[in-house]
């Protein structure tokens, strides 16, 4: 019986990977993503009943890929299963950041380039999440990165962090982008949280070149002079 159970699983994980030979990821679901990822963490169970728990209980394939190995461990997975994962994710960072160098130069010259930037920056993300982008004297970008995910609770901890970020940098400017939650939209609060952050920076002399706030089908620049006085309303 465990012979013909280990048939059915080696003719299922055949299929799909012929599947992804021919015809790539373009047409599969997110849970068989994970399903294909993990048969070569965990060559001798069937992943597709762990790959739908994962993503329910964690959300996004994004998600999974980040999970601490406690996290994991509550779903089978193992502690080289865990590391397979992360190592995933990181090598899909390190490809991405070496894709994009050469954007790194033309990145802040711009709101065009920020906008395509930010739009395959977060095409995949539906979480709240704030993206900080430092640049040097040459408009250069030096660094890029989620620094918060979900509402901000504590204001004042969060921009201390930025500034600190930048200064460790010696950041010369900053873009800060507001990637809202599905569903949610801007408010009168992204007002206030710019006069804040202008505030904070001007001791330091990094220069705040933009605070922009974006959906899955709007980006809007909060500094500039054609923003609407009510966020809501775009």
């Amino acid at each position: 019986m465990e012979e013909n159970t280990n048939n059915i699983h080696k003719g299922h994980r055949d299929r799909l990977r012929t599947r992804f030979l021919k015809d790539g990821l373009e047409d599969f679901q997110e849970h068989q993503v994970l399903e294909l990822l993990l048969f070569y963490a965990i060559p001798r169970k069937d992943t597709n009943d762990i790959s739908h728990q994962l993503l329910k209980h964690f959300g996004t394939l994004e998600n999974v890929l980040k999970a601490s190995d406690e996290e994991l461990r509550e779903y089978q997975i193992s502690e080289s299963a865990a590391l397979f994962l992360h190592l995933t994710d990181a090598i899909c960072s390190r490809y991405y950041q070496s894709r994009y160098q050469e954007q790194r130069k033309g990145l802040f010259l711009s709101f065009e380039s920020m906008l395509t930037y930010i739009q395959q920056f977060f095409q995949d993300t539906t979480e709240e999440q704030f993206l900080l982008l430092l640049s040097d004297t040459d408009n250069t970008c030096i660094f890029r990165k989620i620094v918060h995910r979900g509402a901000i609770t504590r204001f004042d901890e969060f921009i201390r962090k930025v500034v600190e970020l930048a200064v460790s940098y010696h950041a010369s400017g900053l873009i800060l982008v507001h990637h809202l939650a599905d569903g949610s939209l801007p408010s009168l609060d992204e007002l206030d949280f710019l006069d804040m952050l202008k505030e904070s920076f001007q001791p330091v002399h990094v220069r705040l070149i933009d605070y922009i706030v974006c959906t899955a089908s709007v980006i809007i620049s909060v500094m500039s002079p054609d923003a609407p006085d009510d966020l809501a309303a775009f």
